[in-house]
């Protein structure tokens, strides 16, 4: 059984939110109108995973999630307003797992909501290192600009935006590459996620526009509704997905034309998140030469997108997520050797 405890002040979400999860009879929930309510709530019994809502009064969503964190870490799935969603961020970076849109909930086909309520409780939620040495540390600013490598790119989901921040912001001001990042998301996020990293980051950061040549040392995310693909002068291509597609943006897809643009001279990167999307496409880098890395399980929020990466043999180094950004300034530098290989 799955103890969820519900947190918002709206009386008809909590009801809502009640009756779509025990719909599923391995879920048991119980509810709180405030942080203060939630917290005591928790120090009465055990709770698997807390959904919280940011904007409530008496103690608001940013204000638990510290304290929880502080106090008893448990997984904590923000469900918040897309108006709220430069708050909703702060969120991710305080503790929160994964942030999603009210709109976003289908009553009807909850299916999404239940799946994402069972993976997420099952994690094993560690203590921050914010503003620790790991955090702090920044790469040497003396990268050469004649990488053997001439595109990155990333696909992440579940847990991504935090470990993207992770990345980004210890990369060098002079790392060589462009970074192309295909983040399922919520779509009325993508500009405070973009907002969050670009905070973080000495490299500039933006949404991805069509026809764009991709600069060394700048990151593209996929906009919001299209898959982010490569045209053969290496610009970028947004694609409208076909209707049965169920990710969106499409990190294969992304990988797929990278590899036909740029062959070997490909660096991919697996991060945590649900499902197998980058399998399909990290083949096909693998194929014409390129090198992909995956998070390694200890490290992913979920451990789906790169265990389907490392179990179809195509991953190169499979690292802790605070060696990946070191790894990715060591293979601009030198190229892809089997000196590093490993990580699990």
């Amino acid at each position: 059984m799955i103890r969820v405890l519900v947190v918002d002040d709206c009386p008809s979400i909590r009801s809502i939110m009640q009756a779509v999860l025990e719909q599923d009879g391995h879920i048991q929930v119980e509810t709180a109108a405030n942080g203060l309510e939630a917290l005591a709530r928790m120090e009465r019994g055990a709770v698997d995973l807390v959904t919280l809502d940011i904007n409530m009064p008496v103690m608001d969503g940013l204000e638990t999630i510290t304290r929880i964190m502080a106090a008893c870490p448990i997984p904590i799935l923000v469900i918040s307003d897309v108006a709220d969603s430069t708050t909703a961020f702060k969120a991710l970076s305080s503790g929160a797992l994964e942030v999603i849109s009210k709109a976003e909930i289908d009553l009807e086909h909850p299916e999404t909501l239940l799946r994402k309520i069972f993976l997420l409780s099952k994690v094993k939620v560690i203590r921050h290192i914010s503003g620790s040495r790991l955090d702090r540390e920044r790469h040497d600013g003396n990268t050469e600009n004649n990488s053997s490598f001439k595109v990155v790119v990333i696909a992440s989901s579940t847990g991504g935006p935090k470990a993207l921040a992770g990345i980004l912001q210890r990369l060098p001001a002079t790392f060589p590459c462009p970074i192309l990042i295909s983040q399922h998301i919520v779509p009325g996020f993508i500009d405070s996620l973009v907002g969050w990293h670009a905070g973080l980051s000495r490299l500039p950061v933006q949404v991805a526009v069509a026809g764009e040549l991709p600069q060394p040392g700048q990151v593209y995310y996929a906009p919001p509704h299209f898959h982010m693909t490569l045209g053969g002068r290496g610009e970028i291509v947004l694609v409208t997905p076909g209707q049965k597609e169920f990710f969106c943006p499409s990190g294969d897809k992304l990988f797929a034309s990278a590899a036909q643009v740029f062959g070997s001279r490909t660096l991919a990167v697996v991060l945590t998140g649900m499902g197998e999307d980058g399998t399909q496409g990290a083949a096909q880098i693998r194929a014409r030469g390129g090198v992909v890395i995956a998070q390694n399980e200890v490290t992913s929020i979920v451990y789906g997108m790169p265990k389907a990466v490392v179990d179809a043999g195509h991953a190169d180094y499979v690292l802790p997520l605070e060696r990946i950004d070191r790894e990715l300034v060591r293979l601009t530098r030198t190229g892809h050797t089997d000196t590093a290989a490993g990580g699990y």
